[in-house]
């Protein structure tokens, strides 16, 4: 897997679990990615660079335009995966 292969479905599972739960601490969603604080900070960087999420003391939180992004996604996996 390439690192563009592994950052987007890292962002994708992070989208989504936020999309769940509203809010998480980063430590959740660090341990979430197998405790690599490189994937971690590029995954951080990524979403806040693109305003995709707020970060409050180490609360992280969708905006509007990270929970569209998230809807999509989720929108996107039943049809590719199905007869999976």
């Amino acid at each position: 897997m390439t690192l563009i292969q592994r950052t987007t479905a890292d962002l994708a599972a992070i989208l989504t679990t936020l999309l769940e739960t509203d809010h998480a601490p980063e430590s959740i969603l660090y341990l979430g990615l197998g405790s690599d604080i490189g994937r971690w900070n590029n995954v951080r960087h990524v979403l806040g660079s693109n305003k995709l999420v707020t970060i409050d003391g180490h609360r992280v939180s969708l905006t509007a335009t990270g929970r569209a992004l998230a809807r999509e996604i989720e929108a996107a996996i039943p049809t590719t995966t199905k007869g999976v």
